[in-house]
């Protein structure tokens, strides 16, 4: 391979963000979008959060229902704060998120339904949190899916 080739090459290699993939799920607070996908997602969480505690907390039906609506609306924020993300995303990218974002959600679909399965076979209620490690596994997903097109 001459020098030329090689600058071609290294100028052609792309490079990705991959603790913020990992860590966080999306391309940097660089890139369009992403300090926008940042402060949405923080608040969703922060709601959620919010939601869980304070229903647990209160007793009062007047103070429960109301705080247990925050998970929901929490879960829509962050959707929202996602379909705007990927639509200011290059096509690559675009598709390294979806490509992460059908493999999380077949990982929680497999978590859930074992979950309930083992709930109904044991007489166990098994909390639906544990759905929550798929968007760990997501992150795992980005870096080995960007690295394809690296």
């Amino acid at each position: 391979m001459t020098p030329m080739d090689e600058q071609t090459n290294k100028a052609n290699n792309t490079h990705w963000p991959y603790t913020s993939l990992l860590l966080f799920g999306y391309f940097g607070k660089d890139p369009p979008g992403g300090k926008t996908l940042f402060i949405r997602s923080t608040i969703g969480v922060f709601l959620c959060a919010i939601g869980i505690v304070f229903s647990a907390v209160f007793e009062n039906p007047m103070l429960v229902i109301p705080t247990l609506t925050l998970i929901p609306v929490s879960v829509l924020i962050i959707m929202w704060a996602y379909k705007e993300y990927l639509a200011q995303l290059d096509e690559l990218s675009r598709t390294i998120q979806y490509e992460s974002l059908a493999f999380a959600y077949g990982i929680a679909m497999v978590i859930g339904l074992t979950l309930h399965a083992f709930g109904v076979q044991f007489d166990t209620p098994f909390s639906p949190i544990w759905i929550l490690f798929a968007e760990g596994l997501r992150g795992f997903a980005l870096t080995r899916i960007a690295k394809k097109y690296t």
